[in-house]
């Protein structure tokens, strides 16, 4: 018997079950879709690598019926509670990501119309008036629909700007930093489309 061998079979079996540990915990879970998201994120902005770590996750629903689970993420994220939590990442000019998967297909006017109807929600009439040329155009990124396994990367970088992504690939870009705010108002204002605790569970 070759034993030589057996000890190198063996070392190498320790170190592949290591790696696939280190792979299992370096991924979140949403538990209502068991949809998983990685536990850092990295964005570039001014030629610089920013990583980004998880601070919760969460499932959109409408009727009950699941649509997408979303993640969230940012650089640096302190812990908080409530109130304080949410306004410290509304806020923030770190840069953040939201990171949506779809568990079911939705026709591009739905999309849209589930767009307009959160920003009706969380930016009152005049708002709505100020930033209307940058919601058309957000809401003009999703105008084919959404299959089911596609991903949305949202990523607001320190100057404002949002940054939109479908499928790994830049569908557009939007320079408002006001904007940012209030589209991330849906997930983390008072009247989320989620349950926004879930969002900041990482980080309380």
């Amino acid at each position: 018997m070759n034993y030589c061998r057996l000890a190198t079979y063996g070392f190498t079996t320790l170190i592949g079950a290591f790696i696939l540990i280190n792979s299992a915990n370096a991924a979140i879970t949403d538990k209502s879709t068991g949809e998983s998201f990685p536990d850092t994120e990295t964005v570039k902005f001014n030629e610089k690598n920013h990583r980004l770590e998880a601070t919760g996750i969460s499932t959109r629903k409408k009727f009950f019926v699941k649509v997408y689970s979303v993640a969230h993420y940012m650089e640096d994220p302190q812990k908080g509670e409530g109130n304080a939590a949410f306004d410290a990442i509304l806020n923030s000019d770190k840069p953040k990501q939201l990171f949506l998967k779809w568990v079911r297909s939705v026709s591009g006017k739905k999309v849209q119309d589930g767009y307009k109807e959160s920003f009706d929600k969380v930016a009152n009439r005049e708002q709505r008036r100020d930033l209307q040329v940058d919601i058309d155009k957000y809401m003009s990124f999703f105008s084919r629909g959404v299959s089911e396994g596609d991903t949305h990367q949202l990523s607001w970088l320190p100057d404002g700007t949002i940054e939109v992504v479908i499928n790994g690939n830049q569908v557009g870009i939007i320079s408002n930093r006001d904007f940012a705010k209030t589209l991330w108002s849906i997930w983390f204002g008072p009247k989320s489309v989620v349950n926004r605790n879930d969002l900041i569970s990482r980080i309380r």
